[in-house]
């Protein structure tokens, strides 16, 4: 039979849903995982994309809420949540989860750990608030009224829930895991979140001539992490299980629009001309929020950004009049943690095809405190070649782990902290009106007005 598709006509007017469950700041010994917040936006943007997505923004329940970054993840909170989708949802229901994943000495009992959990010495109970696959979220599952229950992992031994599989009799159900089992995985970039979920991104908003399906995924997916090597050069294979026949998780993209030519088709000439790009500026309604909450400089350095970003993408028209579009130029914004609301909902807004209908640019937002950032920029060949050893003070300056991603643009929240990163002193600052520090990705652009 065909797959389940959410946006078909029989299934059009059913309640669908999609639960995606984030942690990024763990007390005690876990480290923080700063990819978490870009992983939630990545599938919010795959789920609800306009043409591909089979969800509506309102079919969205996420843990925490988008933009509360700061906020504890408890596992009460996301069994409430759980709860309420498998007694409301009749359609679709998708529940994602990012997170540190742990298990016990034999790689039994896969626990999804929160901002509280933690381990202990009781061999019988070694998890507290921790939520375990086995004992509470696939029974959880297990009963849910929806047509089509898909869940993803995206957590160090995610690949151990396929372990206690176990569906209704009868039940579609299926199980993505972002590794095998046993596996260990990295905690990814925090601007452009980890292997996996930027894999499966793309996946489902690329997808061109037929609706990308669960199996197609598992073959993409498998094929995208490839490259890729887990904790301790293990190979990189995401796992799945399936109890069902198959469930459409984005709707094709389709080919490109046909393009219109220019009216004056006599301008280009017998063979052709590069026309110029066309470069959309920010929605003018950010800009007033952009001065209210920022300073002038940083207000115009992101416009700058939107430029750039426009600048990039280019397009040329062939003896047909035909447009062929090329890749989108992939911009990384770094800015200041006070700053970052702001910045994201302007990236957010930002067109993401121009007039012609070809995809101009996608905006990465991170942020660092300030004085991580100047350290990082005075010293940015360290991006690429950080040092072997730490001297013997301790100190060893990492950009990619004290910052992150390399960035394009840097939007600092304070004319000071531009100019501490612009200072001729002992780091070799570069000093000057307008500077760019070589990162050996791009040039980080920061201007001084």
């Amino acid at each position: 039979m065909p797959p389940y598709d959410a946006r078909g006509e029989a299934n059009r007017a059913k309640r669908h849903r999609a639960v995606l469950i984030g942690v990024e700041h763990y007390e005690g010994a876990r480290n923080d995982l700063p990819a978490v917040a870009t992983n939630l936006r990545l599938m919010r943007e795959a789920l609800t994309a306009e043409h591909t997505g089979m969800l509506g923004p309102d079919d969205l329940v996420e843990v925490p809420p988008d933009g509360d970054r700061a906020a504890t993840v408890d596992p009460l909170r996301v069994r409430a949540a759980l709860t309420a989708a498998r007694e409301e949802v009749d359609g679709l229901l998708v529940v994602y989860f990012a997170g540190h994943g742990i298990v016990r000495p034999d790689g039994s009992d896969l626990n999804l750990m929160f901002t509280d959990s933690r381990v202990t010495r009781d061999r019988h109970h070694p998890f507290v608030d921790t939520l375990s696959w086995r004992d509470d979220i696939m029974p959880e599952l297990r009963y849910a009224r929806a047509d089509w229950v898909v869940v993803i992992l995206d957590c160090c031994f995610a690949g151990n829930a396929l372990w206690a599989f176990s569906p209704a009799a009868g039940q579609n159900f299926a199980l993505l895991t972002a590794a095998e089992p046993g596996v260990e995985i990295p905690p990814g970039d925090p601007g452009t979140g980890t292997e996996f979920t930027a894999a499966l991104h793309r996946l489902l908003t690329t997808g061109q001539g037929e609706p990308v399906t669960f199996t197609r995924v598992v073959t993409g997916i498998r094929r995208a992490m490839a490259p890729y090597k887990a904790v301790d050069g293990h190979p990189w294979i995401p796992d799945e299980r399936r109890h069902g026949d198959d469930v459409v998780l984005a709707l094709a993209a389709g080919p490109e629009p046909p393009r219109q030519p220019p009216e004056d088709s006599a301008r280009k000439g017998p063979t052709g001309r590069w026309p110029r790009p066309r470069v959309p500026a920010l929605p003018h309604r950010l800009l007033p929020v952009l001065v209210r909450r920022m300073t002038r400089t940083t207000a115009l350095v992101l416009t700058a950004a939107a430029v750039l970003a426009a600048g990039g993408t280019w397009y040329l028209l062939g003896g047909s009049g035909e447009v062929v579009c090329a890749s989108p130029l992939e911009l990384r914004v770094l800015t200041d943690p006070d700053l970052k609301p702001t910045v994201q909902k302007a990236a957010d807004a930002y067109p993401r095809r121009d007039a012609h209908g070809c995809r101009t640019v996608g905006i990465n937002v991170y942020d660092a405190k300030a004085t991580d950032a100047v350290s990082a920029l005075r010293s940015s060949s360290l991006w690429q070649e950080p040092p072997a050893v730490c001297p013997a003070s301790g100190i060893c300056p990492r950009p990619q782990r004290d910052v992150g991603a390399q960035p394009d643009v840097w939007i600092p929240a304070a004319g000071s902290a531009w100019r501490r990163a612009t200072a001729v002193g002992a780091a070799g600052g570069p000093g000057g009106g307008e500077a760019s520090a070589s990162t050996g990705r791009n040039a980080v652009s920061y201007t001084h007005l």
